[in-house]
């Protein structure tokens, strides 16, 4: 596969900083709201249902639910992240809690230097595809 796209100085630390929160979680919601547009969506399949959520509070809302379940001992590495074009960017994770490691790729929509859309796949137990390149 090939390279990714040159990245906009503008875009990359706003998806370097998300993948940094996605990592250990915000010190506040605004972290998050920060890096989305009002009206962004955030769409994860998890077990064939979707959870879908509108507006940036209400992400961080989700974050914030999902940071504060962590178990103890659980842990979140990110493993890459990437601008693919101008539009779009993906970062590859995997978590571990209790012996069951989950891999996953959020793939983000970037409108006007913020996200506007989180969509999040996840692979129980199989290793990511390398997507990084996507984008010809």
């Amino acid at each position: 596969m090939g390279a990714p796209a040159a990245t906009d100085s503008a875009t990359e630390p706003v998806v370097r900083r998300f993948m940094q929160c996605r990592r250990r979680g915000p010190l506040d919601p605004s972290e998050i709201t920060q890096l989305l547009t009002e009206d962004a969506e955030y769409v994860e399949i998890i077990d064939g249902k979707a959870l879908s959520v509108t507006g940036a509070v209400h992400i961080a809302e989700v974050f914030r639910r999902l940071w504060g379940g962590i178990a103890p001992g659980a842990t979140m590495q990110v493993i890459r992240h990437a601008v693919v074009d101008e539009g779009t960017a993906v970062g590859h994770w995997v978590r571990s809690s209790g012996g069951v490691e989950v891999h996953g790729r959020d793939t983000l929509t970037l409108t006007g230097g913020r996200i506007s859309r989180i969509t999040v796949e996840e692979f129980a137990g199989a290793r990511i595809p390398d997507l990084t390149a996507v984008r010809a």
